[in-house]
């Protein structure tokens, strides 16, 4: 009977020990943290990005409905926008952004901002005269 206690204790601690091992191992980021690279400028609502690396984050409110934009070594925040849930029909393993429709000759205008593994995404909405503009 001891034999028995001890392979099955043996067994839960081998199953708990895998057990975290996986969970550490997974990235957790809980704002969603992203390093975004653009070869040239971009708009996002009232803002224009030149080219270059920015990061993208969720900002630490109750309701995790503020995206962030900073410089990439975050020492200055270029803006912040409540976003609208956006989902898609299956996730990425990599970060996804999306542009708006523009005529030609504009600049590209971000649409929608999909963290990795994400079926729901950030969608930012535009003031009427930016979007018109855009459009």
């Amino acid at each position: 009977m001891k034999r028995v206690i001890s392979i099955a204790t043996a067994g839960v601690t081998a199953f708990l020990l895998a057990l975290t091992i996986s969970v550490t191992a997974q990235d957790f980021n809980p704002m969603e943290k992203t390093y975004l690279t653009f070869s040239g400028p971009v708009e996002l609502p009232g803002v224009k990005l030149e080219a270059g690396t920015y990061v993208f984050k969720l900002a630490d409110t109750a309701g995790r409905n503020v995206v962030q934009v900073f410089t990439r070594d975050e020492k200055e925040i270029l803006g912040q926008w409540l976003f609208v849930q956006a989902e898609r029909p299956e996730g990425s393993s990599e970060t996804v952004v999306t542009f708006k429709e523009t005529r030609e000759g504009a600049m590209p205008a971000i649409q929608y901002w999909y963290y990795p593994g994400e079926k729901m995404g950030k969608e930012f909405v535009y003031p009427r005269e930016q979007a018109a503009q855009i459009a």
